[in-house]
């Protein structure tokens, strides 16, 4: 499923219920409305709301004249919490630095309208899939593997979850979440005797899937199988799998299946889903073309990977397509996914060991059920957690390793003091939705009400650690591109090294769906008694990941430099 905030949309706060928690009825005054009347967006399997009517507290006039491009602003100094991107830009000239190496990002998603005008030359193109075969045709559209690496017509990237032989796309209206698949295939297991009905795993399985049937329409079916539409067969891949080691291989890939419609439209030619456009459109967008928004990056290419339909994505796509991307040349891959259950884990395990190999960085959003990532460095006897995940496992399902080459992403707001929003009540830095872990999460960044493109030219505000995970892999496919002699390790040491400090400040501690719900229930009652609404629990922002601060892309910048430095030194001795 990916990570997009829960629904929200079945209550909200009343103009009367904002003045109570901010403690004074004359509170009205210093509160404006920004961005009003922008609807509601469904991505299938999870409505959120886009950025509608937030409730600010602060100067109505300031407010309203802010920016929507908030997102890449100099943290502490623009009143915004941003990436400080835009304070690099300014001052790349003055530091001697420029973004000379273009770099490859790979955007593992729901798939990226291409023709967006604010991603124009910004999308990757196949070298092998151009110019024209010996018989003169087009490579990109001959229906040939011209450049042999398994996919036909890849000339812009990959669909995994497209059928080959109809064109035909999973969307979010024909596919199941993980535990729904899990169930169903335990339940027969359990039926047929060989699998005892005490397991632990099963009764895991058999309770995430009872109680929470019915929240998510169209993907609860437990006798769909996505391969049945694709046309895919996912027991060849187990068995040439499970006869290698997996460690670094390559062996372990299917090639066999999907399609070259990176952008997954439907069968009026519309992009089905805008969750990729909108990720790529954060990392990539055009900064000096005066339309939409600014990129993090500029000498940047997206290489779309299309993986991840409504619900939840399959191990077996996330893994072909991790492979896929470092096989083409991608330095930066982006994840803005997540689920309860990975069955196959040991693929991804093994694709993500692959990327470390060849110095890929891979970028992760954390979730946002609002609670602690913390469990899922272990999937002992249940095996549940957020994964994908940088925690590698053995067979028992004790915790082995972690991936050296992964950040994890939490999201923050725009603002580092308390302000009220009609959907989650006082909010403050860390976004009310986002997960979080001081050893389970690097950094968080801007993923509150962000704006950024989305099918058909257009543009849209979404929530979700899903914009806060492109925000980080852009900075830094960014730093890749002024610092080329720097590797993964350096590039993800200087950005969680180097974060916007929150040293004392506490923020509201993030809540999960049902926590969200009692609490806007009890606010409501405690108004209508008139008594005091309930104080929402605190918690000292560093103690929400590794690095206790947000990532910013000047400061990050300034230690790769002084590394640079500090190697020529070396070097003239």
């Amino acid at each position: 499923m990916s990570h997009l905030p829960p629904n929200k949309g079945s209550k909200v706060l009343s103009a009367a219920v904002v003045m109570a928690i901010l403690g004074s009825s004359s509170a009205m005054a210093r509160i404006a409305r920004v961005e009003p009347g922008v609807n509601a967006y469904n991505t299938g399997t999870t409505a959120y709301r886009t950025y509608k009517g937030d409730f600010y507290r602060g100067d109505a006039s300031s407010f309203a004249n802010q920016s929507d491009l908030w997102a890449t602003s100099e943290a502490k100094t623009d009143k915004d919490e941003g990436t400080s991107t835009d304070k690099l830009y300014a001052a790349l000239k003055e530091m001697g630095l420029s973004t000379d190496k273009e770099i490859i990002v790979a955007v593992l998603d729901s798939g990226v309208d291409i023709t967006h005008e604010d991603l124009e030359g910004h999308i990757w193109t196949n070298p092998g899939e151009t110019g024209l075969d010996a018989n003169g045709k087009d490579k990109a559209t001959n229906g040939k593997d011209d450049d042999g690496d398994g996919f036909i017509d890849d000339v812009h990237g990959w669909n995994f979850i497209g059928a080959v032989k109809d064109g035909k796309n999973v969307n979010s209206k024909m596919n199941t979440l993980e535990r729904t698949r899990e169930y169903g295939r335990l339940k027969k297991l359990v039926a047929a005797g060989s699998l005892p009905a005490t397991d632990a795993y099963y009764l895991a399985v058999k309770n995430n899937y009872e109680t929470t049937i019915g929240n998510y329409p169209g993907c609860e079916d437990t006798e769909f199988r996505a391969s049945d539409l694709i046309g895919d067969k996912e027991e060849e891949l187990q068995a040439v799998c499970a006869s290698d080691s997996m460690k670094g291989s390559t062996s372990c890939l299917q090639t066999s299946y999907g399609n070259n419609d990176v952008g997954g439209h439907d069968a009026d030619g519309k992009v089905m889903d805008s969750h990729g456009t909108h990720v790529a459109g954060i990392i990539a967008a055009v900064r000096d073309n005066e339309k939409g928004i600014q990129g993090q990056a500029t000498n940047v290419k997206i290489m779309p990977i299309r993986a991840v339909p409504g619900c939840d994505e399959r191990d077996k796509d996330i893994a072909n397509g991790i492979r896929f991307a470092v096989d083409h040349g991608a330095k930066v891959i982006n994840m803005s996914f997540g689920k309860n259950f990975s069955p196959h884990k040991d693929w991804v395990d093994a694709a993500v060991a692959y990327a470390q190999s060849k110095g890929v960085l891979l970028v992760h959003a954390a979730g946002n059920e609002g609670s602690s990532n913390e469990g899922s460095r272990s999937m002992i006897e249940t095996r549940m957690g957020n994964f994908p995940n940088q925690f590698h496992f053995d067979a028992e399902g004790k915790p082995t390793e972690v991936a050296a080459n992964w950040i994890e992403v939490g999201a923050s707001t725009r603002h580092d003091h308390e302000y009220v929003d009609y959907r989650y009540g006082p909010v403050t830095l860390a976004a009310p939705f986002s997960n979080y872990g001081k050893t389970a999460v690097d950094l968080f960044a801007p993923g509150f009400t962000v704006k950024s493109s989305i099918p058909g030219n257009q543009y849209a505000s979404y929530d979700g650690t899903s914009m806060a995970s492109p925000e980080t892999a852009g900075v830094a496919a960014l730093l890749m591109s002024i610092f080329p002699e720097a590797n993964y390790a350096s590039i993800r040491k200087a950005m969680i090294m180097n974060t916007s400090p929150y040293a004392g400040l506490t923020v509201r501690k993030p809540m999960s769906d049902a926590e969200q719900a009692a609490f806007m229930q009890a606010t409501e009652d405690a108004i209508a008694a008139k008594k005091t609404p309930p104080k929402v629990p605190m918690i000292l922002f560093t103690e929400l990941s590794a690095s206790g601060g947000i990532v910013n892309a000047y400061e990050a910048a300034k230690a790769l430099k002084a590394e640079r430095s500090a190697g020529a030194a070396r070097a003239s001795l």
